[in-house]
């Protein structure tokens, strides 16, 4: 399967700042959704990553 990244677009969300809504939200939907994509292939260590990271 090609290697696996955590999206920079979370981290990038953390780093800007937001006209609507909350950057944290927005960053947070972007990290659990990184974190999915890693339990559907499998990439346990990966996932445990991404969501120590977000948590």
């Amino acid at each position: 399967m090609g290697d696996l990244r955590i999206s920079s677009n979370a981290e990038k969300n953390l780093g800007g700042w937001a006209l609507f809504g909350s950057k944290y939200k927005d960053a947070a939907d972007l990290f659990d959704k990184d974190g999915n994509y890693f339990k559907l292939a499998k990439s346990w260590d990966k996932a445990g990553a991404v969501y120590v990271t977000f948590g």
